[in-house]
């Protein structure tokens, strides 16, 4: 995908670049999203608690739920939640990646070299999944109302669209800053192993 359109905008204006990684973000996370959907509607009934979770409580592992689910719903059971999923992961990869590299350049800019690298892709990350998160809260919950098979619930206060975003911010700031910081340092290493390995061919 970096290659087809364009790693971070290279070569391009900055509205370019902006469009460029929001159209890697969203397609990487919608081809992930659809994949993975069997998976992810199974430990989002699995996590269940209280009424809605009792409905799943015979689950024993993940095999065994897809097997039942398949069974007593159909097939298509293990994708229900796959719109409102997409909802929510596209654009908050696309969110997420713009929002990662802007602040990454401006932290870098301020630095003027100075400083940790990594604390920078850490911050960065965090500070990104934090307002990505924001913006896409609502339709996880719908997105989770749709993997537990709550077709009856009804939202009647609009505080109801941002339960849960405390534990979500938390979780989503961490763990992208934790992948994402991970990302940088593999790829710095990487790198430099694959110039190194160029170098030594050229010297022989």
């Amino acid at each position: 995908l970096q290659r087809s359109i364009g790693r971070d905008g290279e070569h391009a204006g900055r509205f370019a670049g902006a469009l460029s990684n929001a159209a890697l973000g969203a397609s990487s996370r919608s081809l992930a999203v659809v994949t993975m959907c069997p998976v992810t509607t199974v430990k989002t009934r699995m996590e269940a608690s209280g009424v809605a979770g009792a409905a799943f409580s015979n689950y024993r592992s993940v095999p065994q739920a897809l097997a039942h689910i398949c069974r007593t719903e159909g097939v298509g059971a293990l994708w229900r939640g796959v719109v409102p999923a997409l909802a929510t992961n596209a654009p908050f990869s696309a969110i997420h990646y713009v929002l990662y590299r802007q602040f990454q350049q401006a932290l870098e800019t301020a630095r003027g070299g100075v400083g940790s690298a990594t604390a920078t892709n850490f911050a960065s990350s965090a500070a990104a999944a934090l307002l990505a998160t924001l913006a896409t809260q609502p339709c996880d919950v719908f997105r989770t109302r749709a993997m537990l098979d709550m077709r009856g619930a009804s939202m009647r206060r609009s505080a109801g669209l941002f339960a849960g975003v405390a534990p979500r911010l938390f979780k989503r700031s961490m763990q992208s800053a934790l992948v994402w910081t991970l990302y940088e340092e593999l790829l710095v290493r990487w790198e430099g192993w694959q110039t190194r390995r160029q170098q030594s061919h050229m010297v022989r």
